[in-house]
């Protein structure tokens, strides 16, 4: 009976040991799982993050490319403008030379 007794009050203790193992082991675990959780929301926020700075990313190089493309524009018609200015003042000494030649021959 004293054994029995010995053996049952072991027991017990050995089933409280284990049980409060099990109890420390779920604190944990749901430690864990909280910390999990703010993980994945984190992740998930930051890939929310990035998709938007990837859209914002098009917008700043599609805007780049219109700007490159009126700037190629503006060049073209500049390199236009300085041809056409080259043939008028061509033209003006032309006529400055013709006329001079007028000039000298009614004097």
């Amino acid at each position: 009976m004293i054994l029995s007794k010995y053996m049952s009050e072991v027991f017990e203790q050995k089933i409280d040991h284990v049980g409060q193992q099990v109890a420390h082991l779920t604190e944990r675990f749901d430690r864990l799982a909280d910390q999990n959780d703010r993980i994945l929301q984190l992740a998930l926020t930051n890939q929310d993050n990035v998709t938007n700075l990837q859209k914002r990313v098009e917008r700043l190089e599609d805007a780049q490319q219109r700007c490159f493309d009126k700037l190629d524009e503006f060049i073209t018609l500049m390199k236009g403008n300085e041809w056409e200015i080259v043939s008028l003042r061509a033209k003006c000494e032309r006529l400055e030379e013709r006329v001079a030649v007028l000039e000298s021959t009614h004097v």
